[in-house]
């Protein structure tokens, strides 16, 4: 999830600068931070194969809590 604050164009150096390897969501209409119950910028949410919610973590996540989370 990511309120879009500075722009796509921010989002997408990010990604690139971080080589994120998942998407990130740009939440216009804030349909997702209503749906997910979002409070906290960032919020990170991991969504299985079959569309359930296996993670949520508020705050921000690291190396670390990817490794753990994506090996």
């Amino acid at each position: 999830y990511y309120y879009e604050v500075s722009g796509t164009k921010d989002v997408e150096a990010f990604q690139k600068q971080y080589q994120v390897p998942f998407d990130i969501l740009l939440d216009k209409k804030r349909q997702v931070k209503n749906q997910f119950a979002i409070f906290t910028i960032p919020t990170t949410i991991v969504i299985d194969k079959k569309g359930q919610v296996t993670e949520k973590h508020q705050g921000p996540i690291d190396q670390t809590w990817l490794k753990q989370h994506f090996g």
